[in-house]
């Protein structure tokens, strides 16, 4: 009776210090320290916007001019293929995103829009979007 009473005590004991040892962290095996939580605020970063593109058409629907913004600058271009120059070169500056926004009018014909987004691929830009507020008037 003495050896079961004995036994008893130590298996609570040896229970008890498991318990406590595990609370406070002693009977963990090392191994690689845990990574630094950062906080969502300072991994966000602020994304410069996307290149727009704006097709400007004629009243019969077809490509009249091209005006590209970037932030605060602009430029007009004519035709597809100074697009496409203007485009590779922006895709070389290495702060330049690969999203491209078109503005389109909902009269230009089908075959510009889908050469402008066809040029705007074969220069790397990878996500094309349209953009759906202020569209361009035509001109006549």
């Amino acid at each position: 009776m003495f050896r079961l009473q004995h036994l008893i005590f130590v298996s609570l004991a040896l229970l008890i210090s498991f318990q406590v040892a595990s609370r406070l962290g002693l009977a963990q095996e090392p191994g690689p320290p845990e990574p630094r939580r950062v906080p969502a605020m300072e991994t966000a970063q602020a994304s410069p916007p996307p290149l727009l593109v704006v097709l400007q058409t004629t009243a019969d629907g077809s490509l009249g001019e091209l005006t590209v913004r970037e932030g605060d600058d602009e430029v007009t271009i004519k035709t597809l293929k100074a697009l496409a120059r203007y485009l590779r070169r922006t895709r070389l500056d290495k702060d330049s995103l690969c999203v491209v926004e078109l503005q389109v009018n909902p009269r230009t014909k089908f075959s510009i829009v889908t050469g402008v987004v066809d040029t705007c691929a074969k220069a790397g830009y990878q996500k094309i979007h349209f953009a759906t507020s202020l569209l361009p008037q035509t001109k006549p």
